[in-house]
C-alpha cells in the first residue's frame, strides 16, 4: 500500500491518501514527535473482489401432466451481494425460462423444455461471477402444466374463442405461436382418439374430462372439413356426453391446442 502525505505534520487533523498495491494487511503507526512512546497504530486490510453468492447453484423445473401429478414451474434464488454490488451479466434464454428480480431475489419460470442459466457478476470486477443453472423438463403451454390423455398433450386453456371455422384454423395460426411445444389444432381423427377412439365418448371418458375440468361445455373446432359448408367439431354437453359432429363453419366455436 502506498501512503501519500507528509510523514511529519503539526496540524490538528492530517489527511493521508492510501492506495492499494496488493492484497494483505498493512499497519500504519503514528507517533508523537516529542514523545515517541506515545503512538497509535492503524491497520488496513486489502481483500480481492469476490463474486456474488447464491443460496442454490441450480434447479430443475418439471412440468408434469395435470392428471398425473404436480409440477414445479418456478423457483427463486437469493443473491448475496459482495462488496461493490452485483448485476446480471447474462440473462436466461427467454424461450426456455424467464426471470425477474425483486430486491436480491431472482425468480425463474419455465417456458419450454431445455437448459439455460443466469449469471451474476460483481459490478467492480466483471471477472467475479456466479452462475445459476436451470433445466426445464416436460411439455408446457404458455408456461402452464398441461393434460395428457390417449397419447396427446392437451392445452389447459383455449387458444381462441368466438371463432368461425376459417383459414386460420386450417393453417394452425391460433396454436403455432404458443410456447412450450409444437402446438397444433387437432384433426377429426385426433379428436376421435382424445375421446377414447370413438365419435361418441364412453361415459368413463366424458366423466373423467368433466370431473377434472379438462373441457368446458363448448364446441371445439377440428381442422377437418366436413363438406357442404360444415366442419367437424368436438362438443361437450352439459347433460353429460361428448361427441364429434359436423357444424356450420359460420358457428363461433373455440380452439384448443394439442401436441404429442
Amino acid at each position: 500500500m502506498k501512503v501519500s502525505g507528509s510523514a511529519e505534520q503539526s496540524v490538528d487533523a492530517a489527511t493521508y491518501q492510501l492506495v492499494t498495491t496488493g492484497f494483505g494487511t498493512a499497519t500504519l503507526t503514528f507517533t508523537n514527535r516529542v514523545d515517541p512512546t506515545k503512538n497509535v497504530t492503524y491497520n488496513v486490510t486489502v481483500n480481492s473482489f469476490s463474486a456474488p453468492t447464491l443460496n442454490s447453484s441450480s434447479v430443475t423445473l418439471k412440468s408434469v401432466p395435470r392428471n398425473e401429478g404436480s409440477s414445479n414451474l418456478s423457483a427463486t434464488v437469493t443473491v448475496t451481494s459482495p462488496v461493490g454490488g452485483y448485476e446480471v451479466s447474462s440473462g436466461t434464454n427467454s424461450s426456455i425460462a424467464s426471470y425477474s428480480m425483486s430486491g436480491n431475489n431472482c425468480t425463474v419460470k419455465a417456458v419450454k423444455a431445455g437448459s439455460t442459466s443466469i449469471t451474476f457478476r460483481n459490478k467492480l470486477d466483471n471477472s467475479k461471477t456466479k452462475t445459476y443453472s436451470i433445466s426445464v423438463t416436460g411439455i408446457l403451454y404458455e408456461g402452464q402444466a398441461v393434460w395428457k390423455y390417449y397419447g396427446y398433450y392437451i392445452a389447459p386453456a383455449n387458444a381462441a374463442t368466438n371463432t368461425q371455422w376459417n383459414g386460420s384454423i386450417t393453417n394452425n395460426s391460433y396454436c403455432s405461436g404458443k410456447k412450450g411445444a409444437s402446438w397444433r389444432i387437432p384433426s377429426k381423427d385426433e379428436c376421435r382418439t382424445i375421446l377414447g377412439g370413438s365419435d361418441n365418448a364412453a361415459e368413463s371418458v366424458w366423466r373423467e374430462y368433466l370431473n377434472k375440468g379438462v373441457f368446458s361445455n363448448e364446441y371445439y373446432w377440428s381442422t377437418t372439413d366436413a363438406g357442404n359448408g360444415n366442419a367437424y367439431i368436438m362438443l361437450r354437453y352439459m347433460a353429460g356426453a361428448m361427441e364429434i359432429a359436423p357444424k356450420e363453419k359460420s358457428y363461433k366455436g373455440v380452439v384448443r391446442c394439442i401436441t404429442r
